[in-house]
């Protein structure tokens, strides 16, 4: 799944995310009792401000599905640059 978004908001996307997966947590298990991994990957894109308080609610149902979460910054070059 790939939301993109215009405002610094993005916690109720990855709410949104998590209980889709839910239903999927036999999957996850098994994936990780075979060796395999799955990861939650935020990426922040732009040179924009980004900020949003994920619930703990949220991140135990994270731990509980055994999902990972990778956050990653990208800011545009061209943006720090000018003067």
């Amino acid at each position: 799944m790939r939301a993109t978004l215009r405002e610094q908001w993005f916690a109720a996307e990855v709410i949104r995310l998590i209980d889709r997966l839910e239903p999927h947590k036999a999957f996850f298990a098994h994936l990780k009792s075979t060796g395999g991994a799955a990861s939650i990957i935020i990426q922040f894109i732009g040179d924009g401000y980004f900020w949003d308080e994920i619930p703990t609610v949220t991140l135990a149902k994270l731990v509980d599905l055994e999902l990972a979460l990778a956050i990653g910054s990208f800011f545009r070059t061209s943006a720090m640059s000018a003067p």
